[in-house]
């Protein structure tokens, strides 16, 4: 990527009013010819996109590369978001709490207390996908930073491999919150246990925080799943038949908003 190439090409479609001009970190190839992505800002708001390319640019592949290019950074945004979220909360903190609990009780006591064996179960599943969640997004963000940061190329394997990440997160975070929805008394037993036998007094403030949060918010959580039809329509099916069905949802949704993508492109022109 010759950024001292590729600038000048940036100033043919600037426009008076834009006041950020950035070239996307990675490019896409088509006919052995590169091409990249010029955005266009006012006030942290796109305004419009053109494409520009190293030596052989054609805009025919140019726009095959916009497509390409623009699937892949909406979902990429989307992925962003995830790591900023999702990886803030340890596993080892609900394996903490956990341990600490079932430590103390001996198994008669477990099996007389139905819902305290609930909330250890729920806390146990809860850390089984936050684990998996954050392997998938920890893999994926190391290969971007590592790889494609790197040689500023995507290809189709790259696009594809991000679609399935999202595919998982999503089906991911529609169990933890559909989990956390139902153990939510359960937990909060698990909680009012632990201070009546002085159990908190061994967590961490923050594992402590976490244990009193989690199970707080269901009505957000409740609305918050309705925005996982897909997750819930298939949840009865093994997960890969449901990443399977997930990845071409997310590929019928970016071409779906790809026309209001192309409205906003400069150049090449349609």
């Amino acid at each position: 990527m010759d950024i001292q190439k590729l600038a000048p090409q940036t100033e043919k479609h600037r426009k008076l009013f834009d006041t950020n001009v950035t070239i996307s970190p990675f490019g896409y190839e088509v006919n052995h010819v590169v091409y990249y992505v010029t955005i266009y800002q006012r006030k942290q708001k796109a305004k419009g996109y053109a494409v520009i390319g190293d030596d052989g640019y054609n805009e025919q592949d140019a726009l095959v590369a916009f497509g390409r290019l623009s699937c892949f950074s909406s979902y990429l945004e989307k992925f962003h978001e995830l790591e900023n979220l999702k990886l803030t909360l340890p596993p080892e903190s609900l394996q903490t709490i956990r341990q600490i609990i079932v430590t103390s009780m001996n198994p008669d006591e477990l099996k007389e207390d139905n819902e305290l064996e609930a909330g250890i179960k729920a806390l146990e599943e809860q850390e089984e996908l936050l684990r998996e969640l954050q392997s998938r997004i920890k893999e994926f963000g190391k290969y971007y930073d590592e790889s494609i940061c790197k040689i500023n190329r995507i290809n189709e394997n790259d696009i594809d491999w991000l679609i399935e990440v999202m595919s998982h997160t999503n089906i991911i975070q529609y169990l933890q919150g559909k989990g956390l929805v139902e153990s939510s008394h359960a937990i909060k037993r698990l909680y009012k246990y632990m201070r009546e036998k002085g159990l908190d007094k061994e967590l961490s403030d923050f594992d402590k925080d976490v244990i009193r949060e989690l199970p707080r918010g269901t009505a957000v959580l409740n609305k918050k799943l309705k925005g996982f039809e897909d997750e819930r329509e298939m949840e009865h099916l093994p997960r890969e038949k449901q990443v399977e069905i997930k990845k071409e949802r997310l590929k019928e949704i970016a071409k779906s908003i790809y026309p209001g993508t192309l409205k906003l492109l400069r150049y090449p022109k349609i």
